[in-house]
This record gives structure tokens, sequence and C-alpha cells, in this order.
């Protein structure tokens, strides 16, 4: 009887071992995981910034670009202008004159 009484406390010491060894590795998995975690979302933040910054960038070009392109276009519209007001000032200010001294 001693015997088996002695059997099922070295069971018991050898289980109470291995759940004491189980629950370190799960501390350990815990540790790892949060560690795991918090570099992840570094590297997440990191990228989101990267990419953030890229886009803006791109944004900003495509501004710059396209307010050149509009600043581009109206000088030749204003120089189309130009030149046709001074290619028909005279016709206009005659008839101009004409409308007004005309008799109604």
């Amino acid at each position: 009887m001693d015997e088996i009484v002695e059997k099922i406390i070295g069971l018991d010491k050898e289980g109470q071992a291995k759940i004491m060894a189980l629950e370190k590795e799960k501390q350990e998995l815990s540790t790892y995981t949060k560690s795991l975690r918090e570099s992840l979302g570094q590297k997440y933040d990191q990228a989101s910034k990267e990419t953030l910054a890229k886009r803006e960038k791109e944004l900003v070009d495509d501004h710059e670009e396209r307010c050149e392109k509009i600043i581009k276009e109206t000088k030749v519209k204003e120089s189309n202008i130009v030149k046709f007001y001074e290619k028909q000032k005279e016709q206009w200010l005659q008839e101009l004159v004409a409308f007004c001294l005309a008799d109604k």
C-alpha cells in the first residue's frame, strides 16, 4: 500500500512539474506574443507613415503640376486675348463711336 501511495505521490509530483513547465511556457509565449504585437505595431505605424508621406508628396507634386499647367494655359489665353483686342481695337472703337453718335 505504501508503494502505491509513493507512486501516486511521484506521479502527482511529475504532473505538477509538467503543469508548472506548461504554465512557464504559456507565460513565455504570452510575453513573446506581446513583444511581437508591439514590434508589428511599430512596423505597421512606420509603414503607414511612409505610405502617407509618399501619398502626400504625390498629391503635392500633382497639385503643383496642375497649377503650372493652368498658369501656362492662362498666359497663352491672355496673350491671345491681348492680340485679338489689339487686332480688333480700332474697329470696335469706330463701331462704338458710330453707335453713340447715331440718331435714334
